[in-house]
């Protein structure tokens, strides 16, 4: 595990200018807090330690960030689990962690493998197409079918349009220069508020459908189905704000984990070779995807080395609720901000020797969790850490063997591909494939 007393030199690379600030681009020092902010204190943690103390031994005094969790933020994201924080969230969470179990994950396999086939079987051989693109259609025709179950293509259309307005909107928010954007009566946020409306009316939609007998997706049920503390049921308002909450955060980390792992194995033929070799030999998912570790372990190393080097949620922050020093020696107080950064902190040289380099193998030591310690930080941590970690894991690789199964993708320009850092860690430009199916039932 790595300490504040080892330093190590780091580099921010050119791609987070526009996102971290002129200030930050350039070397550093692993263990140094980097100020990145001019108007306002705003700090760029560097140390394990740092980051744990925040994400971990001392969580009750920072807080998320004023975007997700101020009364006006709440309009946006809803009042689910996402925006939450202290009792609120703790309780909340507490209600909903049965549905993320892993056994509770498992039994989405099947959907997830029928969203994959529905998908491919929509690829002619030979043609060319935007594989992040289509990794994110499917990363959303899976949370829809979980929520909502089998829908028309015309009703598919309408949810993916309002969910690509929402994120479009939440990036507005987010990066733009304006103070206060959100606030502001733009097209952006109509487009937005019309969003939450589908959304909160196809929930309304399939609540009367399990009322009635009939049936809806079975996370929707699910999440119908909990009892809150004090055996209150969920409301209709509770749940509308749970699957806002989704819509914000349930497909789009997975769309860039399951993108960056087709990119890994383009740049790394004879990787791929041999990890098709593997998934070949790999039975019905409900026999391996539970025990990938062991049973596939060069699936599970593509999965976790991708989340290293490309973290979807590649920076978020915490607010101090009061004045407190850092491991570090950082002294922050509640006008501060603290940004923490998955991306650099999956390249400190001290937990990762080699950094920069792909070697899914590493995970097969006994001992790489001592030295990964607290740097590997693509779910978060602590009472914060994503809920639906099991979740991704189980769709990503299910996703990704269900289609090497049937397809080969064949990289089709030889450009540098550069990380695109907004509100996940895209691939700027995307990933342009030729698609090489591989059997004839594929089409």
């Amino acid at each position: 595990m790595t300490t504040t007393t080892e330093h190590y030199a780091g580099e921010v690379p050119g791609f987070l200018r526009s996102r971290l600030g002129q200030r930050a681009v350039g070397p550093f020092t692993y263990g140094v807090p980097l100020r990145v902010g001019i108007a306002t204190r705003q700090w760029l943690l560097t140390s394990p330690e740092d980051v744990f103390h925040v994400l971990v031994a001392r969580a009750e005094h920072y807080s998320k960030s004023r975007e997700l969790t101020d009364p006006r933020a709440q309009r946006r994201v809803g009042g689910g689990l996402l925006g939450r924080r202290g009792a609120r969230h703790h309780e909340r969470r507490r209600s909903l962690q049965p549905l993320y179990t892993q056994r509770s994950v498992q039994s989405y396999c099947e959907l997830v493998e029928g969203e994959c086939k529905a998908l491919h079987r929509g690829w002619r051989d030979g043609e060319t197409l935007d594989l992040a693109a289509e990794m994110g259609r499917l990363a959303r025709r899976v949370m829809f079918a979980s929520l909502f179950g089998a829908l028309s293509e015309e009703r598919l259309a309408i949810l993916d349009q309002a969910i690509r307005w929402r994120r479009a909107h939440t990036e507005r928010v987010y990066f733009s220069r304006i103070p206060r954007f959100g606030r502001l009566p733009t097209p952006s946020r109509w487009r937005d508020r019309h969003a939450q409306r589908v959304f909160a009316d196809q929930v309304r939609l399939g609540l009367r459908q399990i009322d009635t007998g009939g049936s809806a997706g079975p996370l929707l049920e699910g999440i119908a189905r909990i009892t809150l503390p004090g055996g209150m049921p969920m409301t209709e308002s509770d749940v509308i704000d749970e699957v806002l909450s989704l819509m914000s955060t349930g497909h789009e980390t997975i769309t860039e984990w399951m993108t960056w792992s087709w990119v890994i194995l383009a740049k790394h033929p004879e990787f791929e070779g041999a990890w098709r070799a593997e998934i070949a030999g790999l039975g019905a998912s409900a026999n391996w995807i539970g025990a990938a570790t062991s049973l596939a372990p060069l699936t599970y190393g593509l999965l976790e080395e991708t989340l290293r080097l490309y973290p979807p949620t590649w920076l978020y922050g915490r607010v101090p609720l009061v004045a407190d020093v850092l491991p570090s020696g950082l002294a922050v107080s509640p006008s501060d901000n603290v940004l923490l950064c998955p991306y650099l902190m999956h390249r400190h040289p001290g937990a990762f020797p080699d950094p920069e380099r792909f070697n899914p193998m590493r995970y097969e030591a006994s001992d790489w969790g001592q030295h990964a310690g607290r740097t590997l930080i693509p779910f978060g941590a602590g009472a914060h850490r994503c809920i639906g970690d099991k979740f991704s894991r189980m769709e990503t690789m299910l996703a990704l063997v269900s289609l090497a199964r049937v397809v080969r993708f064949e990289r089709l320009a030889n450009a540098p591909i550069v990380p695109d850092p907004r509100l996940t860690l895209g691939v700027q430009g995307g990933f342009p494939v030729r698609i090489r199916l591989m059997h004839s039932d594929a089409t």
